[in-house]
């Protein structure tokens, strides 16, 4: 039962909830401006009286060389009835983004239970897909441009991303303004543009069937076969 998963969320699970998938601060270094609009947009009944934003750091903004501090103070102040902060839970010894396991199952029931995940197109972009929840990917440096090289909006023209937009994969966001116009259009239609999806999650990830871990491992044992038979 997804809803089991999110009691811990302090959410209201019979109003709609927007889910904000963020990024390390090295590719969207002003990420946490557009959290902070999103937050002011809730709280004064931007997309209604209802709406909530689910905040989801990526596990670089709160630990690692990638992490900014200053993020986490920033994300505290936004908290409220309204916005809520879903902190992840770092599985010690690991790699910097390695999750508990309930960490997982709660996040993929958010994903399955939001309208909309905004995302700037990183692996949650694909498991939103995967859970049949559009994604919109804000790639816009907040109200203040920064040169190319450090901007958000450079990472449309990274290869797999520029795929994955093309595909159809997620909407691009290039301003506050056209940020504000598809999260309405998601919450009117939850399923817009869904033959866009489809085809993305059809090109991305093949089948739906949650046996990818099985056949990803398959494929690595078949590989360590053949190599061994090579060098023997």
């Amino acid at each position: 039962n997804r809803r089991i998963w999110m009691q811990d969320l302090k959410l209201d699970i019979t109003s709609p909830i927007l889910i904000f998938g963020m990024s390390a601060p090295r590719f969207v270094p002003k990420e946490i401006d557009i959290v902070e609009f999103l937050a002011h947009a809730v709280e004064h009944n931007e997309f209604g009286t209802k709406m909530q934003l689910l905040v989801r750091p990526h596990p670089q903004n709160v630990q690692g060389g990638m992490a900014d501090a200053s993020w986490l103070i920033r994300l505290k102040a936004i908290e409220s009835q309204r916005v809520h902060i879903f902190y992840p839970k770092i599985v010690q010894g690991g790699l910097p983004w390695s999750m508990e396991m309930d960490d997982m199952n709660t996040l993929s029931a958010a994903l399955c239970e939001s309208i909309v995940c905004i995302n700037s197109c990183s692996t949650l972009s694909l498991d939103a897909l995967m859970a049949g929840t559009g994604n919109i990917a804000p790639l816009f440096d907040g109200a203040s441009p920064l040169p190319y090289w450090t901007s958000s909006a450079r990472l449309k023209d990274f290869p797999h991303i520029r795929k994955f937009i093309e595909l159809g994969g997620t909407e691009l966001a290039p301003d506050f303004d056209s940020l504000t116009t598809l999260i309405k259009k998601y919450q009117t239609d939850r399923n817009w543009n869904q033959a866009k999806r489809e085809n993305a999650q059809n090109k991305e990830c093949g089948y739906a069937d949650g046996q990818s871990t099985q056949r990803v491992v398959n494929t690595l044992s078949r590989i360590l076969q053949l190599r061994s038979e090579f060098i023997n």
